[in-house]
């Protein structure tokens, strides 16, 4: 008889308690994640703002590595679904730039704060489940 634990699908709660945890901490990160996804897109690369400009940059980044982090503790292999490793990806990416002198002036650091306001269009359950559609068609 085979006594190693049910394998469980990925993206899924860990426990009731991890779904309960999760629902109160999406509901309570929807806004800090859009704030975190949109501020930045205000401040252009090339704007002269310092200080303050580094700060929301930092801040915006420590919001989706905090989103990234609850997830990844919470639900079953959450690094192995498309958004955990979109998540993974967007944090990844933006870690560096601000932190290198000149990176905020690249163009690419736009595509992926765009990515970011993407990360959290698709966080809707509406958006979520049209992507695993298309994901199974595919």
């Amino acid at each position: 008889m085979d006594h190693r634990p049910a394998e469980r699908a990925a993206g899924r709660p860990r426990s009731p308690e991890d779904a309960r945890v999760l629902a109160r901490f999406d509901a309570a990160m929807a806004f800090p994640l859009v704030l975190a996804a949109l501020l930045p897109l205000i401040l252009l690369p090339g704007d002269d703002a310092g200080v303050l400009a580094g700060a929301v940059h930092i801040v915006a980044w420590i919001v989706f590595v905090v989103d990234f982090v609850v997830h990844q503790r919470r639900l079953d292999h959450y690094v192995t679904t498309w958004l955990g490793r979109f998540d993974l990806l967007v944090v990844v990416l933006t870690a560096p730039w601000f932190l290198l002198p000149g990176g905020s002036e690249s163009r690419f650091v736009i595509l992926i704060r765009l990515a970011r306001v993407a990360r959290v269009l698709m966080a809707g359950t509406g958006a979520r489940r049209l992507a695993e559609r298309l994901g199974r068609v595919i």
